[in-house]
């Protein structure tokens, strides 16, 4: 009798740390979140009764909010251990489906897709109404390149959740990835509510394809998709009476070069004030905003530009074939920390006879390959290296470029340049679909795809192997 009611005592404690803990977490009766004490009340209420499920729970989404993936797989995983005792605090069924979607969706993002699918499958089976669940499974069948069973799952989600954007995104994705682009760009217009807000408060309109508007054309996106997307805009130069067209400093000599004998289009190193415009539209809407078919997608050509002629003093002499690499993107992406490998990897292609390599890796992680010891293998010609026009110059002397999903992939694909992707499993880019080894609009991509086991290693073995043929025969 004692210990039941020693056992009550901790259980009532417990369970007023973890509600406390999540009253700090949002902020309540006109105080402001506070995550750390928050994190702090849900941990000592598993300290106070650590067979209380819920908080475990609660602890794995705070975990999985922090990004400690692991830990916080490892807390649903003990909160489903715990048989139910009938007590306040056990898993409802509510809960347990709660907390089997979230351990799937992490368990995807930790590359193990096949308990991810078991646990959104076991999460499903307790509530098939609940739309993040069937947007887990969409993504899971999406890597796997099941693009038929995504788009139904998307679709599901989406019925159930209509004006939920990250579920719209989600929808969106999975048409781009099974080369259904007009659906999903119309779809993927929910980012704006998903995670670009600031754009709904632009002091215009959004562009629907008007004539004879005065359009604020701006890049919403990273720099590799601000380019692939300059194709669409003499589309729109015919329709409207004046654009200005903003974008990354890096790109305002391209698009000097592309654009510039056009009289109406202006341009605009972001950040800069509201131009005086009618009407705005994003770089990656004018699909949607001119109404493009598919065909009219896949086919659009990129504009033509003069390049910038250079003497190239870098270049490093008695080599038979000259390569270009990049192991790295903008790490603020989703997807970077899959996308994105070791600068070992590539060295490991210096085993390949007759071939110099050139570091074209630029950021923070550019110091990277003289870290690793690369400086006498790989050149570094990135003090070449202002802007993208720097880079079309410098392309202009090498023979190809091996590179992950990064910007330079889109430089040397408007270049004509051929290009080899190493291609991650969790992270491959909607251009490249899940199937082949060819990407939307550039015929010179070459797809290298990871395994579902995200290993480089084998990856690069085929590229040496690949490399080693073209180069030596």
């Amino acid at each position: 009798m004692g210990e039941q009611v020693e056992f009550s005592m901790r259980r009532k404690q417990a369970i007023e740390f973890m509600n406390r803990g999540v009253e700090a977490t949002v902020g309540s009766n006109g105080a402001p979140p506070n995550a750390q004490i928050g994190y702090q009340l849900i941990g000592s209420a598993i300290y106070a009764d650590p067979t209380l499920a819920q908080a475990h729970y609660v602890m794995g989404n705070a975990n999985g909010d922090l990004k400690l993936k692991s830990a916080s797989v490892a807390n649903y995983r003990r909160a489903l251990q715990i048989e139910p005792t009938g007590e306040l605090g056990d898993l409802t069924l509510e809960t347990r489906a709660h907390l089997l979607c979230n351990m799937g969706h992490t368990l995807f993002h930790l590359g193990r897709h096949t308990e991810a699918m078991q646990r959104t499958m076991e999460s499903i089976a307790l509530c098939d109404t609940k739309a993040f669940t069937w947007c887990n499974k969409s993504l899971i069948h999406s890597v796997r390149g099941q693009d038929k069973a995504a788009i139904f799952a998307a679709e599901k989600a989406y019925s159930l959740e209509p004006t939920n954007a990250t579920v719209e995104v989600a929808l969106a994705f999975a048409l781009l990835h099974a080369k259904e682009y007009q659906k999903g760009f119309k779809h993927f217009e929910a980012r704006f509510p998903y995670k670009l807000q600031q754009f709904l408060n632009y002091p215009y309109p959004k562009w629907h394809g008007e004539e004879g508007a005065d359009l604020f054309l701006v890049s919403d996106q990273g720099m590799g998709d601000s380019i692939d997307f300059l194709r669409f805009v003499p589309h729109a130069q015919k329709r409207c009476k004046n654009i200005y067209l903003g974008a990354q400093p890096e790109l305002m000599r391209l698009l000097h070069a592309m654009f510039g004998h056009h009289e109406n289009i202006h341009f605009m190193a972001l950040p800069q004030p509201f131009p005086p415009a009618t009407h705005w539209a994003a770089l990656m809407s004018l699909p949607v905003a001119m109404g493009l078919t598919d065909e009219e997608i896949i086919n659009a050509p990129m504009p033509k530009f003069e390049n910038l002629k250079s003497i190239p003093e870098w270049k490093q002499d008695g080599a038979k074939f000259h390569v270009g690499i990049a192991w790295a993107g903008a790490p603020l992406n989703e997807v970077d920390q899959w996308r994105s490998a070791k600068v070992d990897h590539f060295l490991e292609l210096c085993r390949v006879p007759n071939v110099q390599f050139y570091s074209l890796q630029v950021g923070d992680r550019a110091q990277e390959m003289h870290n690793a010891g690369g400086a006498t293998l790989i050149k570094d010609i990135t003090p070449y290296i202002r802007d993208v026009m720097d880079t079309t110059a410098i392309l202009e002397h090498l023979d190809m470029v091996i590179c992950v999903d990064t910007s330079l992939g889109h430089i040397a694909g408007i270049m004509d340049k051929p290009v080899w992707i190493p291609a991650s499993f969790n992270g491959c880019c909607w251009r490249f679909s899940r199937h082949g080894t060819k990407s939307l609009w550039y015929d010179k991509h070459v797809i290298y795809r990871q395994g579902e086991d995200n290993d480089w290693t084998p990856v690069f073995d085929r590229i040496a192997t690949d490399l080693d043929s073209l180069v030596n025969g």
